[in-house]
């Protein structure tokens, strides 16, 4: 199997299913304040800390993640920005595909799934 790797990728190439939240505040619809805590939507589990999609750090210093679906996908956000010390902070394809993010930045994609990349072209140009 060839393993892919990808240095300052494209961000169009992220799998991340939460990436139009990042930075962003999300506020409880009947409270009005900013989320808090762990919650179960579907089968996914979401974590928020002042708003923000966070994680944080378990009894023992691991990493939790702020989002995990049932299969297997996570995304380690801090401070609701996508972000993991040393290692990928997006796991998907059942661990086939992994996003190296700093601060919100991505950084670094490894997998050994295809990509297809289609390059967009000016029509008269």
């Amino acid at each position: 199997m060839e393993i892919l790797e990808i240095n300052n990728p494209d961000i169009k190439l992220s799998k991340c299913l939460n990436l139009k939240y990042q930075g962003i505040t999300i506020f409880n619809d009947i409270s009005k304040k900013p989320m808090n805590g762990e919650f179960n939507v579907s089968g996914d589990i979401i974590r928020f800390k002042n708003g923000l999609l966070h994680g944080g750090k378990s009894p023992d210093g691991n990493d939790i993640p702020a989002f995990e679906t049932e299969d297997g996908h996570v995304e380690f956000f801090e401070n609701g920005f996508l972000h993991r010390e040393n290692f990928p902070a997006v796991i998907s394809d059942f661990g086939d595909w992994e996003e190296w993010w700093n601060h919100g930045n991505l950084i670094y994609i490894r997998t050994s799934a295809k990509i297809n990349v289609e390059t967009e072209q000016t029509e008269g140009k």
